[in-house]
């Protein structure tokens, strides 16, 4: 509900990116950037049922916890990879 709040910077590549939050609770709900022009990703998170996704990759495994699970059935990036 409402309008999201909206902070840009500048991402590892060097190109612009955008994260959009929740003006009550602070927690990230969309994102994008210059990279994919028109694209912008739906944080699973804030959806009420998630049942519907599948995981096609990982991103910036390189910064995981030791206890993240990483699927190795999927396409894994230790950084974000170049545009498809």
């Amino acid at each position: 509900q409402g309008t999201p709040k909206r902070f840009e910077h500048v991402a590892d590549s060097g190109n612009s990116m955008f994260k959009e939050f929740c003006d009550t609770c602070g927690s990230q709900v969309f994102g994008g950037g210059a990279m994919r022009p028109g694209v912008k990703s739906v944080k699973v998170g804030s959806i009420d049922d998630a049942s519907f996704v599948e995981p096609t990759a990982n991103l910036y495994i390189s910064h995981a916890l030791t206890c993240t699970h990483v699927d190795e059935d999927l396409d894994n990036f230790e950084q974000m990879p170049p545009p498809a």
